[in-house]
């Protein structure tokens, strides 16, 4: 007689959430799209230096990232996606000293600014919190087993492991060409002109001069820069695609390959929320698909979707 209004009853107290701040009980029968099956699938697919864009139901900031449009191209749509981050793969020991090596002096889990003179001290206990404490080092120095993610969010520029990433409702893989050669297939400003003598200019110049190079020889040094940028503040105004000392999510793969932007169409441009204001010259997640990126792996989730 009971039976039915127990089911009811326990299946609701199964689909309410509680939140503490602010105090609110929230209905959400939905879990994630993306599924284990597809997680292991996928698994088989990454390579480091793969670019993830995600996206989740039900967020408000969700329909804001979604509703910023670049000028200038047409398009009146939202987009799709609402995060970006790269791939890195598995780190090692040799990854440690590497990490938070560019970072400027702002401490994100403290929010105050770092005084030059505490810059290196600074650095080391970015290190030790990404590398002892997330991925503690076993008796012979190696590391556990590990598949990592490095992407900006609010809290800064973090690490985080591949399957804690991939709890979403929709998720896409992007891919750089087998191999780069010919004239850039667009322009970049001087603004963003890379740095004399570092690794992503000498990559340019042998690009310019016509070289064949291969995929590997940006996604290794994408990787790198990512771990260099451990650490880093979150970009809130979304617009430091100039100095590099402030990533939102989108900007921090840009800066990435940043050495092979124009050959791969990828640049920042002008946005403005619904087309409109407030404007700014940036990256979002959505631009990525607009490039010579190769899609690699969908979830079903995004099949059909539009």
């Amino acid at each position: 007689m009971f039976r039915p209004l127990q089911k009811a009853a326990m299946t609701l107290l199964g689909r309410l959430k509680y939140f503490r701040m602010p105090p609110v009980i929230v209905f959400d029968p939905s879990t994630y799209r993306v599924k284990g099956g597809e997680v292991r699938e996928l698994l088989g697919v990454l390579q480091p230096g793969d670019i993830l864009l995600r996206a989740y139901d039900g967020y408000l900031d969700s329909w804001f990232i979604r509703s910023s449009w670049p000028l200038g191209t047409g398009q009146r749509r939202k987009g799709r996606f609402t995060h970006a981050a790269l791939y890195v793969g598995r780190l090692g020991p040799q990854d440690r000293e590497r990490a938070a090596a560019d970072i400027s002096g702002y401490a994100w889990d403290k929010d105050r600014r770092i005084p030059p003179e505490q810059l290196p001290q600074h650095r080391k206990a970015m290190r030790e919190h990404f590398f002892d404490k997330a991925l503690p080092p076993r008796s012979d120095g190696s590391l556990p087993d590990n598949a990592m993610v490095i992407h900006a969010m609010a809290e800064g520029v973090q690490m985080e492991d591949i399957l804690s990433f991939c709890r979403c409702d929709y998720l896409q893989v992007l891919r750089l060409p087998d191999t780069f050669q010919g004239v850039p297939h667009t322009d970049v400003a001087p603004v963003f002109a890379l740095q004399q003598g570092s690794a992503e200019q000498r990559l340019a110049s042998q690009l310019l001069a016509d070289q064949c190079l291969q995929r590997e020889d940006a996604t290794r040094l994408a990787c790198a820069a990512a771990l260099g940028k451990l650490g880093a503040e979150y970009d809130f105004a979304c617009n430091d695609v100039k100095a590099f000392q402030s990533f939102s999510c989108a900007e921090l793969v840009f800066y990435c390959y940043r050495g092979v932007a124009q050959w791969l169409d990828m640049r920042p441009r002008l946005h403005g929320f619904l087309g409109l204001w407030p404007r700014r010259v940036t990256v979002t997640p959505d631009d990525f698909t607009d490039t010579r990126l190769e899609t690699v792996w969908q979830s079903r989730s995004l099949h059909g979707k539009t």
